[in-house]
C-alpha cells in the first residue's frame, strides 16, 4: 500500500511535515503522507476526518499561501491498537505542516 507501515497506535509528535492544499469542488484538500506510517493521506480541512474517495485528486486548484495547521494522520489504514473513538483514523502520528502550495 505505497509503503505503509502498519505501526502500532500511538498519540505521537512528528517534526513539521509538508503538505499540498488544493481546492476541488466547494472542499479545500489537505494531502499529505504521514512520516510515521509513510500513509498516503486527503483530509477535508478544518476536519478530523479523512476525504472519503479523494485520496490524492487529479482534478484541483491549487489554494494560494494559508495559515500553516496541525495535521493529524488520517491515512484510514489499519493499526493495531487503535481505539474505536480515536480522534484520527490513521497511526495517531500529529504534526505542523509546511505549506508547499499546489
Amino acid at each position: 500500500m505505497n509503503g505503509h507501515q502498519p505501526v502500532e497506535y500511538e498519540l505521537v509528535p512528528q517534526p513539521p511535515q509538508p503538505s499540498t492544499r488544493v481546492r476541488r469542488d466547494d472542499e479545500t484538500v489537505v494531502l499529505s503522507t504521514c512520516p510515521r506510517c509513510l500513509g498516503p493521506m486527503a483530509q477535508l480541512d478544518g476536519e478530523a476526518a479523512p476525504a472519503k474517495g479523494i485520496r490524492f485528486p487529479r482534478r484541483h486548484t491549487a489554494v494560494p499561501a494559508w495559515e500553516p495547521d496541525v495535521v493529524e494522520c488520517q491515512c484510514g489504514l489499519p493499526h493495531p491498537g487503535r481505539p474505536e473513538n480515536a480522534p484520527a483514523w490513521g497511526c495517531g502520528a500529529f504534526w505542523n505542516e509546511l505549506a508547499t502550495g499546489g
